[in-house]
């Protein structure tokens, strides 16, 4: 008797072979997308820093033709940051608010002065009427249909003592109870 050897030949792959592809693609995945989180961060860091460039050279230019930096208000040398660490600020459980930035009515073209220009419509806050009202913003939402205004101080500057102190900060949730991660960009080191 002649017995010939059945061979069972399948088409495909095993359960091991897809889930094995599976793996390394949910890998791939993950990393792409915790990248994706970073790049937008240095994104919106990269567009602030520019625009602090901005305001600094409208400062200097203004300075250089009124003799001085646009006025702020006196705040007791306390800074509006109650979140900051307290290695920058000891003072910021007392701090109070900051008072209003007034950089556009200074800096913006008015009366042949051209010190800020190009300024998109989101940098400068608006009352209800849609008039600007003095604040300038930076291109970061502040989650309230409007976006972070920039700190301002020549009064009396805590970390450049001969010129003025310009930041922003802005945050995100970070998961835990009521926590914020703050980030301040700022015309000091940090």
């Amino acid at each position: 008797m002649n017995v010939r050897a059945r061979s069972i030949h399948t088409v495909g792959f095993t359960l091991v072979e897809i889930l094995a592809v599976m793996a390394i693609i949910s890998i791939l995945a993950a990393l792409t997308i915790g990248l994706y989180g970073r790049v937008k961060d240095k994104q919106v860091e990269s567009r602030v820093q520019s625009e602090l460039a901005a305001i600094e050279l409208a400062l200097e230019n203004y300075k250089a033709k009124n003799g001085q930096y646009p006025p702020s208000s006196s705040w007791k040398n306390k800074y509006p940051v109650s979140s900051w660490s307290e290695s920058m600020d000891p003072d910021s459980s007392t701090a109070i608010s900051p008072p209003r930035n007034e950089l556009y009515k200074y800096l913006v073209p008015n009366e042949g002065k051209a010190f800020l220009q190009d300024l998109k419509e989101t940098q400068f806050e608006r009352d209800a009427g849609g008039a600007p009202t003095g604040a300038l913003t930076a291109t970061i939402p502040d989650g309230a249909g409007g976006n972070v205004k920039w700190g301002y101080n020549s009064f009396n500057p805590k970390y450049n003592k001969n010129s003025y102190d310009l930041w922003v900060e802005y945050g995100e949730e970070d998961g835990s109870e009521s926590a914020e991660v703050v980030r301040v960009i700022s015309n000091w080191e940090n």
